[in-house]
């Protein structure tokens, strides 16, 4: 597999035309790009760090003949700062340095259906508004095999909505304007969808349960819930209590 990060320059054009690229990318070609302040990581000249870039963690996993072909469109979007997207086993991704390892932070995701300069601007003008060594938007466009599985027929109940949006920002400076300018980002960045997803929720977010699980589904995990763990012995989690 071809695998590593790409770093493009950040603009609301590349933001926009990046989200474009991924929504067209075919089911084997997963790309995660989070726009944010070059981190301390020794791949990165000390001079680029701080400044404000489109990070995208790629993995390609069909034969390598077909990777510059597959990749051509995201290297195309504008010139890359760095591209250290190379043949490497999955595991070796997987072990790639994560500049905010060990660094608790707050954390917002929400759902939206399209990524265009007019968001690619938002994006821009709310890291800006902060100074904080380590913040973030990162986007997954969805679709792809997720899309094509009914959305009452798992837990999971968001199949139909298009991209993720996740905001983030340390707590290591002043943890309650950290989290307000996380929820106020994520604010204007919001387009409607309500939904929520768990694996990224804080520890402010137990409210978002069902924004999680809506309707239906909820109904049915608090039934199945009754059903293996009707006294709620497993609770010390974002938790769905017994029908």
């Amino acid at each position: 597999m071809y695998g590593g990060p790409l770093i493009l320059p950040a603009t609301p054009a590349t933001i926009s035309r990046l989200a474009q690229a991924c929504a067209e990318a075919d089911d084997a070609l997963t790309v995660i790009p989070s726009v944010m302040p070059a981190p301390p990581m020794p791949f990165i000249p000390a001079e680029m760090q701080g400044q404000i870039v489109i990070m995208a963690a790629v993995c390609y996993v069909v034969d390598s003949a077909q990777a510059d072909e597959a990749l051509r469109p995201l290297r195309e979007i504008a010139t890359p700062v760095m591209d250290m997207v190379q043949p490497m086993p999955y595991a070796a991704l997987m072990d790639e340095e994560i500049p905010f390892r060990g660094h608790p932070v707050a954390v917002r995701a929400i759902f939206g259906d399209h990524i265009d300069e007019s968001v690619g601007a938002t994006i821009l003008a709310g890291l800006n508004r902060s100074d904080s060594w380590l913040q973030f938007v990162q986007f997954r466009v969805l679709g792809g095999a997720i899309s094509r599985v009914a959305p009452g027929a798992t837990a999971y109940a968001h199949r139909k909505s298009p991209i993720m949006v996740i905001v983030g920002r340390a707590l290591e400076d002043d943890q309650l304007a950290a989290r307000q300018w996380t929820e106020e980002l994520a604010a204007a960045l919001y387009q409607g969808d309500d939904g929520a997803y768990i694996n990224f929720f804080g520890p402010h977010h137990s409210d978002r349960i069902e924004a999680a699980y809506p309707g239906e589904t909820l109904a049915r995990l608090r039934r199945i819930k009754a059903t293996y763990d009707p006294t709620n012995l497993f609770r010390n989690n974002d938790n769905i209590t017994p029908a």
